[in-house]
């Protein structure tokens, strides 16, 4: 072989080195799922019944809001290319300029009917919708109703200034006004359609969730066609499907599972520090043991004090969590609060002093393995209570069960849960107490001075003086303690090492992105 041979020799050698890869790739984006292994089912393929950031995840790929919380925790432009506050005096009507060219995957074109169709239809009691939408985020934003201004641009009117707005709003999924409207809900639940870069293919409730890639989608097309959702329980099993290659991603693993997977050459633990807050709520409407007792605010104190928290995680957790002082995260929390310090003789003189000096009787109420170590958690917690004479039954409840009686509040006296966040304000994790009965204020608690700054910070324009009254209110809710601070999760994710994705702190898990190396 001559020299010149030899070159264009190498020369097709190199090249077949950077093609053959690249195809491969593209076909094992084409030809394998990914597999994802979740704790629990979708609920509901509904938007305005959805209520678990479990759920959350599988809806955003299959539904799109206006505005977009990225991977990064920024809010981006999605369905709306642009929004403003107008200069009204009350400050109160935001606009939105819509995207053009955007088709839900019925073919049916997006436009400014479609925003006010889904707003107001969550706003519609006679649908008697129990999830986020209406129950957290209208009531939050103080939702007034939504005007048309032309096919691609709205208005959003509300009952006061709120200038967090957007962050609200990349809550709400779209959805197209003529195929809902023309569906009973039942229907629609089960087979949603959306403007997202999938859609649903397959629901076997309890099995699996399949979602294809949506090949009409406006924007960027998702690299992986096929995504599998399957609901695996027992965190154990799931770790092991994921060695012998059946499932690419679980979530939830717990702290002691992680030294298995990172060991194995199959797959990695990524984990990150999230913004769920995990406590214990202490339900102001119910009745049943502990239900009297935990409506005094020096019980709710007295069992803040009678738990050595940081123990309880140190152990679970293997000193990766830290006890939360106040419900608002990172970087929006006010640094001043301090956790509750352990401290059982303070928690025994409160509870004499309320009139319990022999402690009382209570249950516990808990998912079971919806959260990391959740019913381990409420079992540690009402182990160091009965140190201090408060007798607690633990009865764990499946999620779905479970979820149910949280919106209905009809939990026990005691319960345990997680709230999500997108790290966007104060005023947006403590919103979740803006009216004592609204659906996402889980423990049905409020005071007439925490009432009074809501409506003080509706009204409030400038920054300063607003981050001095949601100061205030974070120094009441850790006053008063509605929960048990429990602490922020951290999450561990398996995934398998082919896989280019990295998880959120957000705890959205969504594939739009992801592909295989």
């Amino acid at each position: 072989m001559n020299r010149k041979s030899f070159g264009m020799f190498v020369f097709v050698l190199l090249l077949l080195a950077l093609i053959v890869p690249a195809a491969m790739a593209q076909d094992l984006n084409e030809t394998k799922p990914i597999v994802l292994a979740v704790t629990t089912d979708m609920v509901t393929f509904e938007p305005a019944e959805s209520a678990t950031k479990s759920d959350t995840g599988t809806l955003n790929m299959i539904f799109e809001a206006m505005v977009k919380l990225d991977d990064d925790l920024t809010l981006k432009p999605l369905l709306a290319e642009s929004w403003e506050l107008l200069d009204t005096p009350e400050k109160n009507i935001w606009q939105f300029k819509l995207r053009q060219g955007v088709k839900f995957s019925d073919g049916q074109e997006f436009t400014a009917n479609d925003v006010k169709y889904t707003l107001d239809r969550a706003a519609d009691p006679n649908n008697n919708f129990k999830g986020n939408i209406p129950g957290y985020i209208l009531p939050s934003i103080a939702y007034k109703g939504c005007e048309i201004v032309d096919d691609y641009t709205v208005n959003i009117l509300l009952e006061n200034y709120n200038p967090d707005l957007p962050a609200y709003i990349s809550e709400v999924w779209i959805v197209p006004q003529g195929y809902y409207s023309s569906n009973e809900l039942t229907h629609v639940a089960k087979n949603p359609i959306g403007s997202g870069p999938y859609i649903l293919k397959e629901w076997i409730p309890d099995d699996h969730v399949t979602l294809e890639r949506n090949e009409n989608y406006w924007g960027e097309k998702a690299k992986v066609k096929t995504i599998t959702i399957r609901p695996i329980p027992e965190k154990s099993t799931a770790i092991a499907e994921l060695l012998t290659g059946n499932v690419d991603v679980v979530s939830g693993v717990s702290a002691d599972q992680a030294a298995t997977v990172d060991a194995s050459d199959v797959a990695h633990i990524a984990a990150v520090t999230g913004g769920r807050r995990v406590n214990l709520g202490f339900l102001q409407t119910c009745e049943g043991p502990g239900c009297t007792e935990v409506k005094d605010v020096r019980v709710r104190q007295a069992l803040n004090y009678g738990v050595d928290i940081q123990a309880i995680l140190d152990a679970f957790f293997f000193g990766k969590a830290e006890r939360a002082a106040g419900f608002v995260n990172p970087p929006n929390d006010l640094k001043s609060l301090e956790p509750y310090p352990y401290d059982p003789e303070k928690a025994k003189e409160l509870l004499a002093e309320a009139g319990y000096p022999d402690g009382f009787k209570c249950t516990i109420g808990t998912p079971n393995g919806r959260y990391q170590k959740d019913k381990e958690l409420s079992i540690a917690i009402a182990a160091d209570w009965k140190k201090i004479g408060v007798d607690c039954e633990v009865i764990p409840y499946e999620w779905t069960v479970y979820s149910k009686m949280l919106n209905e509040k009809t939990l026990p006296a005691i319960f345990l849960i997680g709230n999500g966040s997108n790290f966007s304000s104060a005023w947006y994790d403590m919103s979740t107490f803006a009216t004592p009965t609204q659906t996402s204020n889980y423990p049905q608690w409020g005071t007439e001075e925490f009432t009074g700054l809501v409506e003080s910070l509706r009204n409030t324009y400038d920054l300063a003086e607003r981050t001095a009254i949601t100061d205030k209110m974070q120094q009441i809710i850790h006053d008063e303690a509605p929960w048990l601070f429990i602490y922020m999760q951290v999450d561990w994710y398996a995934v398998n090492n082919n896989l280019d994705w990295n998880p959120r702190a957000d705890e959205i898990v969504e594939f739009t992105s992801a592909s295989w190396k």
